[in-house]
């Protein structure tokens, strides 16, 4: 082909150059099917490239979500996501030569980290959220809150779909329980310590916070940091650890307060709040997806001010036929421990619950609120055959010599470990079961309706965002159903409970106790030593024991610093005592039969560092050798050392007390 060229000269240009040339074609709009020439600004889709001009983007029906713009087709599939960092665009720096200031790079590190967070944050069943924690050793603190709507109607129903995740999580807060803090014993979550904060008065729905912080934890509620107002509901409790705390706050705005008031008194509270080692959860109803709504913006600039990282980005609030909102969030100011978080895809109101996992490395690992028994001996009928025959031959020779307690009890100690100790000792797999009355059937129905709630799900378009209605009533009409199953279920049990216990008024009332929430619960001990709250164990016992030891001597003290106050004479115990007659009292040998009626009458199960029913069994045995070393003590005046060692335990007469003086007792 014979072609011109700018110099105004022939060439020739080979065939299949043209050939080239003529296949390649213009891209067309898909909104006006023009073509799109070179230097013409254009817009194109994220996911399936397709490509429109910038002049046709506003009458056209492409989208921008989450900062990328998608056609009509893409936009619906795409989960909006709420991130404040993400129009930042930074980017860590790997230059070497940095010549500005460092906090700059750690603050470019911090929203970095933020933004990963917030664009990572997905929706999770609660299977999928037990299987993450489980297999991830480093996350050792999680936090869930969810808007329960009512306590009375749903409490039982949040606690046998979140059975799964018994003694899982760290931190549960709850909002809108409408429940005072005089009846929170009626809803306990196993292994969990509950705070309520008082709900509004008159008002009796829409109201009411709480935390159930997990019993392996130190916590207690801060006063300062906990308020009932018409704008803001919030409860504050402080974990105490070995070294550090951390804080958490549940929070719960109520629609018909003021919102500018509600942010005068959120910033007042947040001031108050530790810099660091502080989650704020809540469900404020300031939707922050919807950016052009201005009391949001003014929420926004206001927790990300004062250092709050929000953790939630997806919706976490929908009714059918309505928007979907982002009205629930986790805060922190510790986003740097964060490593993942989300929204669970069960939901048991509107609301969809909301998580954070976290590493943090200066907790130590958390014990199992279900300690494993761990079993020395084993105590079969074979074992206690083998050990009353050889204690019969161990003691056959003490009978005939003169009597010796120390022998006597290490004879008894050894044949014992001989005959029943175990050469390794053994872990017990039995834990007690949580919630006895859901049973698999309710597990298996919770299942179904997750199930139902997931294809009504992908009914939902944007021609028919309330999805099939056939869909949504079965799976509503299975909701309801399984709401009453669960309620009927528990009340069948602990009525069958009731009646087992029919003419024993103890179990009886310990049953009732139990459905009252009048259970002894364990609170790990802490105290001020030395104006430092300490909760190590072992620094509790030395000071425990050191303070009852010392007290007879610190009494002695006191009398003899008087500095300079006379002290009167002190009557002794023997001038409130009548005169002697030596001839008054007369004792007669102990026998055998009379050992062997008092251990007879011994309780099972009374505490003992051998079973009672052990010593019950071999008392034949043992009670002619404890004749004959109790005559002979008594007659020698001796009370044998071996007896005078004592296990001392601690409770608790006052628990709100942090003094070992007013707080405990020994036993």
């Amino acid at each position: 082909a014979v072609v011109s060229t700018q110099s105004g000269h022939y060439g020739r240009v080979c065939s299949s150059t043209m050939m080239i040339r003529a296949k390649l074609k213009k891209e067309i709009c898909e909104y006006c099917s023009k073509n799109i020439n070179i230097g013409q600004f254009t817009t194109e889709c994220n996911k399936c490239h397709k490509i429109i001009h910038t002049n046709c983007y506003k009458i056209s029906q492409f989208n921008c979500v989450n900062g990328l713009y998608y056609c009509s087709t893409c936009h619906t599939s795409i989960i909006q996501k709420y991130n404040p960092f993400r129009s930042l665009g930074i980017h860590q720096d790997t230059d070497s030569d940095k010549h500005y200031n460092i906090d700059i790079t750690d603050i470019v590190s911090t929203a970095n980290q933020a933004s990963t967070i917030l664009e990572n944050c997905s929706t999770l069943t609660i299977t999928e959220l037990q299987s993450q924690i489980s297999n991830n050793t480093e996350i050792n603190f999680s936090t869930c809150f969810l808007n329960i709507d009512g306590n009375k109607s749903n409490f039982d129903s949040f606690v046998a779909e979140f059975s799964p995740l018994q003694d899982t999580l760290s931190v549960i807060g709850l909002a809108e329980t409408n429940i005072e803090p005089s009846l929170q014993n009626l809803y306990p979550l196993t292994n969990y310590i509950s705070f309520y904060q008082d709900i509004q008065p008159n008002k009796h729905k829409g109201t009411g916070v709480a935390l159930y912080i997990h019993k392996s934890f130190n916590a207690t509620k801060n006063s300062a940091t906990s308020q009932t107002s018409p704008n803001l509901e919030a409860i504050s409790v402080t974990i105490e650890l070995s070294k550090k705390s951390i804080t958490i706050v549940c929070m719960y705005r109520p629609p018909n307060g003021s919102t500018n008031e509600f942010l005068e008194e959120f910033q007042l509270l947040i001031k108050q709040l530790p810099p660091q080692n502080t989650y704020i959860m809540g469900d404020f109803n300031l939707d922050l997806l919807n950016s052009n709504d201005k009391n949001t913006s003014k929420f926004e600039e206001m927790f990300l001010s004062q250092g709050l990282s929000p953790l939630i980005s997806t919706a976490t609030h929908e009714k059918p036929g309505c928007r979907k909102t982002c009205i629930d969030n986790i805060f922190t100011t510790d986003i740097e421990n964060i490593s993942t978080s989300g929204t669970i895809r069960d939901k048991l109101s509107h609301h969809s619950p909301i998580f954070s996992l976290s590493k943090l490395i200066f907790i130590t690992t958390k014990a199992s609120s279900t300690t494993p028994t761990i079993q020395y001996y084993d105590y079969c009928n074979d074992n206690i055959k083998k050990f009353s025959s050889e204690l019969t031959k161990a003691t056959s020779c003490l009978e005939k010599s003169p009597p010796d307690f120390d022998t006597f009890l290490a004879t008894f100690n050894e044949t014992l470990d001989k005959t029943c100790k175990l050469k390794k000792p053994k872990t017990s797999k039995r834990n007690p079961v949580n919630n006895p009355w859901i049973t698999e059937g309710i597990i298996e129905a919770i299942k179904n309706k997750n199930e139902l709630y997931s294809k009504w799900n992908l009914t939902k378009s944007k021609k028919n965002p309330s999805g099939d209605k056939v869909a949504h009533e079965l799976y509503s009409n299975h909701r309801k159903c399984l709401k009453g199953i669960i309620k009927k279920a528990k009340s069948k049990f602990y009525c069958s409970k009731i009646e087992s216990c029919s003419g024993d008024m103890k179990k009886t009332w310990k049953v009732i106790n139990e459905v009252r929430g009048k259970c002894k619960t364990s609170i790990k001990p802490q105290f001020i030593i030395d104006n430092k709250r300490i909760v190590e164990r072992r620094v509790i016992a030395h000071e425990f024991n050191k303070y009852f030891v010392s007290l007879a001597s610190n009494m002695n003290k006191s009398l003899e610093d008087n500095d300079g106050v006379p002290i009167l004479n002190t009557n002794t115990f023997t001038d409130f005592m009548p005169k002697r007659h030596m001839n008054s009292i007369f004792t007669s040998d102990c026998s055998t039969d009379e050992i062997y009626t008092i251990i007879k009458e011994l309780q099972n199960g009374k505490a003992s560092d051998i079973p009672i029913n052990i010593i019950k069994k071999v008392s034949p045995i043992i009670c002619p050798i404890l004749e004959l070393n109790f005559n002979y003590l008594m007659k020698q005046g001796i009370f044998p050392d071996k007896l005078k060692i004592g296990k001392i335990s601690p409770i608790y007469k006052k628990e709100k007390s942090t003094d070992c003086d007013s707080a405990l007792i020994p036993l």
